[in-house]
């Protein structure tokens, strides 16, 4: 199937990729009834079965009138999404050491299999870090009373309220859900029935 062929193309690293092998005609079936008969070029890249140039689509488009879309191929019924290719960059063995190197180091000073671990090896643990700090509607023990979602004096609507209020931060994972003071959001629902009663009064 395969003939000797030499060809060199250049590639986006500016580099250049060698071409030894050239195949006999063969014949590409796109989809069913829709072939074109062509030569392939031997290449020794990871992860290609077949890859298709401007040529081979131009002539399946001139005999079959197929359709390239944005996001695939098409043919009468028939369509073929894209997909996409990852990025592979070989390394060399002696690259390959160096990088071993530095992934031991890392996982050495940055993983750890428990809190106790990860706290002798940071002194800055994440519950201390701003950055994961969770920001709630409304301000700590300021017009607030932390009240159970279950309080026999809380209004249905109210109470609905709050219970919507709990459901997203549950979703968000803001919120444990079995917290004995997942009340705390609804303190701000609380403080609006507050001030619409003080309105009321007035």
């Amino acid at each position: 199937m395969w003939l000797p062929h030499q060809q060199e193309f250049r590639v986006a690293n500016s580099g250049s990729l060698t071409i030894k092998l050239k195949s006999k005609p063969i014949t590409i079936e796109l989809f069913p009834g829709c072939r074109i008969t062509t030569k392939v070029l031997g290449s020794t890249a990871p992860g290609k079965d077949v890859i298709l140039g401007w040529d081979s689509f131009y002539a399946l488009k001139k005999s079959f009138d197929i359709s390239i879309e944005p996001r695939g191929v098409r043919w009468k019924t028939f369509y073929k999404s894209f997909t996409a290719v990852p990025r592979l960059f070989a390394i060399e063995e002696l690259a390959s050491q160096e990088f071993t190197k530095i992934k031991e180091e890392l996982t050495r000073a940055s993983c750890a299999e428990s809190h106790t671990d990860f706290l002798q090896k940071c002194d800055k643990p994440l519950w201390l870090n701003s950055q994961f700090f969770v920001s709630l509607p409304f301000k700590e023990n300021v017009l607030t009373t932390p009240t159970k979602a279950s309080h026999a004096g809380m209004p249905p609507t109210l109470l609905k309220q709050a219970n919507d209020e709990c459901d997203q931060l549950v979703e968000q994972g803001s919120l444990n859900t079995n917290s004995p003071w997942a009340c705390k959001a609804f303190s701000s629902t609380t403080s609006r029935a507050g001030k619409r009663k003080t309105r009321a009064s007035n």
